[in-house]
């Protein structure tokens, strides 16, 4: 089941291209209470592509985590299917800058 936007054709879209990783990564929301693995399978400075067993339960908005030697990135879901999620990082504008 997939809501909200494709991620077919995504790529004309986004701000930044993204580059191919498997990192593993912590979703993170509840203030920390709540936790969910994903692997980063793509990544920029604008976002990234997670895949988890079930995302069904993650919410609009989190933190990811990406290694304990990087800070914490704010997200927001812009697509997911049912094992995928496309974010965006909330923090991307002041990154950049």
């Amino acid at each position: 089941m997939q809501t909200n936007a494709s991620p077919v054709g995504d790529e004309n879209r986004r701000r930044a291209l993204r580059a191919r990783t498997l990192k593993g990564g912590k979703i993170i929301f509840s203030n920390g209470y709540s936790v969910f693995d994903c692997t980063i399978r793509n990544l920029s400075d604008s976002g990234a592509l997670l895949t988890l067993s079930n995302p069904l339960g993650v919410p609009s908005h989190f933190d990811l985590a990406m290694g304990a030697a990087k800070p914490r990135r704010p997200c927001s879901i812009r697509w997911r299917t049912d094992k995928a999620i496309g974010v965006s990082f909330d923090d991307a504008d002041s990154a950049a800058a």
